[in-house]
């Protein structure tokens, strides 16, 4: 990313390990710097989301998702997650519903 700021690219890889490594906060963090710069925003859109559902930020995590899904690259992924967004709302629902 130093040596190529405009590498859209970067900042969705880098968010994506963010996310693998359990760092939801700066995987935002680092997709809202590369869509700043981006000219393939739908890759960024996918790891915010995937970020948002790590916190479980399930309506939030739609929104961004939905915003990927035109996206040849990135459109079928987006859809599946949509509707994973929805089932795991929906748990967490019945979770919140049974504890109380």
């Amino acid at each position: 990313m130093e040596l190529k700021p405009e590498f859209s690219e970067a900042y969705q890889y880098l968010a994506m390990s963010y996310n693998q490594t359990n760092n939801p906060t700066k995987a935002i963090e680092t997709a809202r710097k590369g869509l700043e710069i981006a000219e393939k925003k739908a890759g960024l859109y996918c790891a915010w989301g995937k970020s948002l559902e790590k916190l479980k930020r399930h309506d939030e995590a739609i929104a961004k998702f939905e915003l990927a899904v035109g996206d040849p690259q990135w459109g079928g992924y987006a859809s599946k997650q949509i509707v994973r967004q929805g089932d795991l709302k929906k748990i967490a629902e019945a979770k919140r519903e049974r504890d109380e």
